[in-house]
Protein backbone atom coordinates (compact mmCIF):
# COMPACT_ATOMS: atom_id res chain seq x y z
CA UNK A 1 0.00 0.00 0.00
CA UNK A 2 2.82 2.38 0.74
CA UNK A 3 4.07 1.98 -2.81
CA UNK A 4 0.69 3.11 -4.18
CA UNK A 5 0.70 6.16 -1.93
CA UNK A 6 4.24 7.05 -2.97
CA UNK A 7 3.35 6.67 -6.67
CA UNK A 8 0.35 8.96 -6.26
CA UNK A 9 2.50 11.54 -4.48
CA UNK A 10 5.21 11.33 -7.11
CA UNK A 11 2.90 11.44 -10.17
CA UNK A 12 -0.06 13.52 -8.97
CA UNK A 13 1.30 15.28 -5.88
CA UNK A 14 -1.73 13.97 -3.97
CA UNK A 15 -2.82 11.00 -1.92
CA UNK A 16 -5.08 8.31 -3.38
CA UNK A 17 -7.81 9.43 -0.97
CA UNK A 18 -7.67 13.04 -2.10
CA UNK A 19 -7.74 12.02 -5.77
CA UNK A 20 -10.78 9.83 -5.17
CA UNK A 21 -12.51 12.61 -3.19
CA UNK A 22 -11.88 14.99 -6.08
CA UNK A 23 -13.41 12.58 -8.58
CA UNK A 24 -16.46 12.13 -6.35
CA UNK A 25 -16.84 15.91 -5.95
CA UNK A 26 -16.64 16.32 -9.73
CA UNK A 27 -19.41 13.74 -10.18
CA UNK A 28 -21.60 15.45 -7.59
CA UNK A 29 -21.15 18.75 -9.42
CA UNK A 30 -22.06 17.17 -12.76
CA UNK A 31 -25.17 15.66 -11.20
CA UNK A 32 -26.22 18.93 -9.55
CA UNK A 33 -25.73 20.92 -12.76
CA UNK A 34 -28.23 18.79 -14.69
CA UNK A 35 -30.63 17.96 -11.86
CA UNK A 36 -34.09 19.41 -11.39
CA UNK A 37 -34.02 21.45 -8.16
CA UNK A 38 -37.70 20.65 -7.60
CA UNK A 39 -37.04 16.93 -7.32
CA UNK A 40 -33.38 16.71 -6.24
CA UNK A 41 -31.64 17.59 -2.99
CA UNK A 42 -27.99 18.26 -2.38
CA UNK A 43 -28.13 15.78 0.50
CA UNK A 44 -29.42 12.96 -1.71
CA UNK A 45 -26.76 13.53 -4.36
CA UNK A 46 -23.96 13.85 -1.81
CA UNK A 47 -25.01 10.64 -0.09
CA UNK A 48 -25.32 8.86 -3.43
CA UNK A 49 -21.64 9.63 -4.04
CA UNK A 50 -20.59 8.46 -0.59
CA UNK A 51 -20.36 11.71 1.37
CA UNK A 52 -21.70 10.95 4.83
CA UNK A 53 -20.67 14.11 6.68
CA UNK A 54 -22.53 16.90 4.91
CA UNK A 55 -20.68 19.74 6.61
CA UNK A 56 -17.31 18.47 5.46
CA UNK A 57 -18.75 17.74 2.03
CA UNK A 58 -20.07 21.29 1.66
CA UNK A 59 -16.73 22.76 2.75
CA UNK A 60 -14.74 20.60 0.33
CA UNK A 61 -17.19 21.39 -2.47
CA UNK A 62 -16.97 25.13 -1.89
CA UNK A 63 -13.19 24.99 -1.73
CA UNK A 64 -12.96 23.07 -5.01
CA UNK A 65 -15.61 24.96 -7.01
CA UNK A 66 -15.91 28.35 -5.33
CA UNK A 67 -19.61 28.03 -4.63
CA UNK A 68 -21.92 26.04 -2.42
CA UNK A 69 -23.54 22.85 -3.74
CA UNK A 70 -26.98 24.43 -3.32
CA UNK A 71 -25.91 27.29 -5.62
CA UNK A 72 -24.88 24.75 -8.27
CA UNK A 73 -28.25 23.01 -7.97
CA UNK A 74 -30.16 26.24 -8.62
Amino acid sequence: MRGVQEAFRRELNASPTSVLRGIRLDRVREHLQIADPASTTVTAVAQQWGFAHLGRFAGAYAERFGESPSTTLR
